[in-house]
């Protein structure tokens, strides 16, 4: 499949992958979703007894979740900056955590902002496990799968492209730019 191209293509055309990463994205939380409720029986004095799953599917479904959420966010963020501000600036932007980013482009929104850090650091720790270090918490994969798939629903439409409400104009380094 080719690239989508955007409305307001950057120079002359600019392709993009953002739908296919959201998309990914969307359907690995709703798989993971499915298998652990697949698995999940009642018990008879309340609560539940989860089935044992040998390939660890639900768990591999949420960690593509929650990477390619971080893709599809770096993507559609880095091209919204860029349509804004043209090129001058995007490697300094590239370089934002994504809660910066997400302020640079004018969101002010705390809610969002809490799920973009928790995107941010669930990412980080599966990419770059660092499995002798103690975090202080057990996160399980499927809430920051679902995390993510919150912080996708909230600012992308169906093309993949980053939608803020009433944006302001920012720039990379979170100040005003005028």
């Amino acid at each position: 499949m080719l690239p989508r191209v955007w409305d307001k293509p950057v120079g002359d055309i600019a392709l993009t992958n953002c739908s296919t990463y959201r998309e990914i994205a969307i359907e690995a939380c709703e798989i993971s979703r499915d298998l652990l409720d697949a698995g999940r029986r009642p018990k008879d004095n309340g609560g539940w007894v989860l089935s044992y799953d040998p390939e660890r599917r639900s768990f591999k479904s949420a960690c593509i979740a929650i990477v390619f959420a971080g893709v599809w966010f770096e993507a559609a963020a880095h091209l919204a900056f860029v349509e804004r501000h043209g090129p001058a600036g995007a490697k300094e932007f590239d370089h934002l955590t994504y809660e910066d980013k997400l302020k640079s482009l004018g969101c002010s929104d705390s809610a969002l902002i809490e799920q973009a850090r928790r995107i941010r650091q669930a990412r980080k720790e599966l990419v770059h496990e660092k499995a002798y270090l103690d975090y202080g918490q057990l996160r399980p994969a499927q809430g920051e799968a679902e995390n993510a798939h919150q912080f996708l629903l909230a600012l992308s439409d169906e093309r993949g492209r980053l939608i803020l409400a009433n944006p302001t104009d920012h720039s990379p380094n979170g100040g005003s730019s005028t």
